[in-house]
């Protein structure tokens, strides 16, 4: 969503991200909201190798075989942290007329 001071409702914002995690009042008398969004990102990297051979004969009523095999894997995962706050100010006929956004990754 795209905010747009003097266009975008508090309905579109809303109906977009839910409800407000804060909501008040400024010093001049505007409803301010605020959100406050953390994500955490994760993800497995896996690398490895095998190699397997199987020999195998058969003949009328003697049947013989014979296997081969190895294999080795590694895996590692990793995850980061994500955060965002989101503050929106709000005119008396209920549209946006500042907002500011932070995020940070660690």
């Amino acid at each position: 969503m795209t905010l747009k001071v003097g266009q975008t409702t508090q309905y579109d914002i809303l109906q977009t991200f839910g409800g407000p995690n804060v909501s008040t009042l400024d010093g001049q008398g505007n409803e301010v909201w605020v959100y406050d969004r953390f994500a955490t990102v994760s993800y497995e990297k896996n690398s490895g190798f095998s190699i397997g051979m199987l020999i195998g004969a058969g003949g009328g009523s003697v049947a013989g075989g014979g296997g081969f095999g190895f294999g080795s894997s590694k895996s590692r995962s990793e995850s980061s942290q994500r955060s965002m706050t989101l503050i929106i100010k709000f005119g008396p006929d209920k549209r946006v007329v500042d907002f500011q956004s932070r995020s940070s990754s660690f």
